[in-house]
């Protein structure tokens, strides 16, 4: 799918906009790890929700209308630094 905002290249990161649920979790940002190969539609992509610690792999799948993609920088990872008093 050559439409813009609705392709993407196996090992970049993409921003969603509007995000995407999957279950009760939202996902802002996702790596695309690659397309599958027999449905040009579908991508296996990781991400970690919205409050979350944890990436998780989904299929992303693009329809007519609804989520587009952009290219991002990969998610800072925040340093939980320990406090000693």
């Amino acid at each position: 799918m050559n439409q813009e905002g609705r392709h993407m290249e196996d090992g970049h990161w993409y921003d969603l906009s509007p995000s995407v649920k999957v279950g009760e979790k939202e996902f802002l940002k996702v790596y695309c790890e690659y397309q599958h190969p027999n449905h040009p539609n579908e991508y296996v992509v990781k991400g970690t929700p919205i409050g979350g610690d944890e990436e998780e792999s989904f299929v992303l799948e693009f329809t007519g209308r609804g989520t587009k993609v952009t290219p991002a920088d990969p998610p800072v990872q925040e340093r939980k630094l320990k406090i000693v008093q």
